[in-house]
């Protein structure tokens, strides 16, 4: 069971603009290391790219540097639980 205070990651996939409509879910990913696995399998499957300066490895960069950085895919951290 994961811990409620940690955040979690939703991923969908989308179109360049990240227009809601064009949101397809990915996943729910409870830790960093889990998202780094899904966010390579959407690399090597070409569902989404690198729009960088340099390519580097997932598990390297910030999740800030990931959302600028990845097209085609929207990243948002939620932290579980928590009524808004």
């Amino acid at each position: 069971m994961s811990d409620p205070s940690r955040p979690a990651y939703v991923v969908n996939t989308c179109d360049q603009w990240q227009a809601y409509a064009s949101f397809r879910f990915v996943g729910v990913f409870t830790n960093r290391r889990k998202l780094n696995q899904a966010l390579n399998k959407l690399l090597t499957e070409e569902r989404c790219k690198w729009d960088g300066p340099e390519k580097r490895f997932v598990s390297e960069l910030s999740l800030r540097d990931l959302q600028i950085n990845l097209q085609f895919v929207n990243i948002n951290e939620i932290t579980l639980n928590k009524e808004e």
